[in-house]
């Protein structure tokens, strides 16, 4: 879940709005090892897969997390299973 400013009501100052299905960041650059950090901060429960199959988080409950190792260089898009239109995109580099 992510935080995203609003445009709107802005004359009385910054706003932000809650959204459950959206990664943050949604593009992230590692080093082969390494073991990233999926953290559910929304309400309801996500399982975060690469769209490839090579991988999942299982399923991560409000105010858990799971890691996720990645030991093979390559691009891997990933999506929530459950919510299939909150994409993500990890790098990783040799």
């Amino acid at each position: 879940a992510t935080l995203i400013e609003s445009v709107r009501g802005m004359a009385g100052g910054t706003r932000y709005g809650f959204d459950e299905h959206r990664f943050n960041p949604v593009r992230a650059l590692v080093t082969r090892g390494a073991r990233v950090l999926f953290v559910n901060n929304g309400e309801v429960a996500h399982t975060i897969t690469a769209r490839d199959g090579s991988w999942t988080t299982g399923t991560i409950v409000p105010g858990l997390f799971e890691y996720v190792a990645f030991d093979s260089p390559g691009m891997f898009l990933f999506h929530c299973t459950d919510h299939p239109w909150a994409l993500g995109e990890i790098t990783v580099a040799p």
